[in-house]
């Protein structure tokens, strides 16, 4: 039987070269605006992104920065449904970002996320 701490430990090794972490970024970068377009709100944003193409920093800077004025400028319901529609099973913890204005924050991390 495992004891607890072996519940918390991941399988992750450190990348032995800079091509495999290259090759990690490429992945995640794909995986990430992936997952983007499931969000109604990102999904009309990224709608022009050719994802074969991220690695190529000119498709990359395509991609519209979000700011927190505009995360600010979403309703709770919005954010939470909108934004990161993930369902709540999925949900493990809630960070908070209080930031320099003392309005915080708070972001659903999935399981995956943390793995």
């Amino acid at each position: 039987m495992a004891n607890n701490r072996d519940l918390y430990t991941l399988p992750l090794k450190t990348p032995g070269s800079r091509a495999e972490i290259a090759a990690i970024q490429s992945d995640r970068k794909r995986v990430a605006v992936a997952r983007a377009r499931q969000s109604p709100f990102w999904k009309p944003r990224l709608s022009h992104i050719d994802s074969d193409r991220l690695d190529n920093p000119d498709e990359w800077r395509k991609i519209p920065i979000l700011t927190k004025d505009e995360l600010r400028g979403l309703t709770n319901d919005q954010f939470y449904n909108e934004f990161c529609p993930v369902p709540q099973s999925e949900i493990c913890e809630y960070w908070r970002s209080g930031g320099v204005t003392g309005k915080p924050f708070f972001y659903p991390r999935t399981y995956d996320d943390i793995r």
